[in-house]
């Protein structure tokens, strides 16, 4: 368990610090190997792409899959779990409490930054816990309810100091969600660009810039090409149209 502390230097958020200790969560390790090519070569090619589909993917635990091994807890695909009702990787938390770890191997990951672009479909908790939805990296993002809206889920980041501390900050983006279940009508796209060699990362949700220039939690250095993942202990979370690496998703006026 990480507990967080003050982070030295502010990301570009919307509202002030707030800092809480760090629970330990759901992980998925995504082993690859790096590349010591330069910054612009690594984001014009794709390393990885994942819809979770046949003839790549079928049903079933995602271990053995297109490099995936399982080492502990569940990760399956899913027909019908996915956008549009495709496939998708479903990550379902074990009862009592029981974490998930998945290996990659993606020979040409980015090394020094890069792009990840996905959709998520997730449960915005019905209070602000301050624990990750999800992480990649120590790169953490949260999507919380507050007691007064129950129907808005908003985005936070943990701005991390590198050394295993840091503080939570919440984004000015809010989205729409059912009351009860705390679950968006739409899928959501997350873009996520991580710079190993300044230690920072920027979000955008469904293409709106919510964080930039956060910090890692844990010490980056030159990127090898571990992705580490993690996700909800209580709620069901579903990845679907995974990318790592190529240019920006986004459009180069997104930069």
């Amino acid at each position: 368990m990480k507990s967080a502390t003050s982070c030295p230097r502010p990301a570009t958020l919307l509202y002030p610090q707030m800092p809480r200790p760090k629970p330990a969560w759901l992980v998925l390790a995504l082993l690859a190997g790096g590349t010591n090519s330069p910054l612009n070569a690594e984001e014009n090619t794709a390393s990885y792409q994942a819809g979770f589909e046949l003839p790549d993917y079928t049903a079933g635990s995602i271990h053995g899959q297109r490099g995936w091994s399982v080492e502990q807890g569940r990760a399956e695909v899913v027909d019908g779990a996915g956008r549009n009702a495709s496939a998708g990787l479903v990550l379902e938390p074990l009862a009592p409490f029981s974490q998930a770890t998945l290996l990659l191997d993606i020979p040409s990951a980015p090394a020094s930054a890069g792009f990840l672009d996905f959709h998520v479909s997730p449960a915005a908790t019905s209070e602000v816990k301050l624990e990750e939805m999800l992480d990649i990296d120590g790169a953490r993002i949260g999507f919380y309810r507050n007691l007064q809206d129950q129907s808005h889920g908003r985005f936070w980041v943990f701005n991390g100091d590198g050394m295993g501390g840091g503080v939570w900050q919440p984004t000015a983006v809010s989205l729409a969600v059912d009351a009860a279940t705390g679950r968006p009508a739409d899928w959501i796209r997350l873009t996520i660009r991580e710079d190993f060699v300044g230690g920072s990362w920027d979000l955008w949700v469904n293409g709106q810039l919510a964080a930039s220039r956060a910090g890692f939690q844990e010490p980056i250095g030159n990127h090898i090409g571990s992705y580490v993942i993690l996700g909800d202990t209580v709620e069901r979370l579903v990845l679907d149209d995974l990318t790592i690496g190529g240019p920006n998703p986004l459009g180069m006026d997104q930069d």
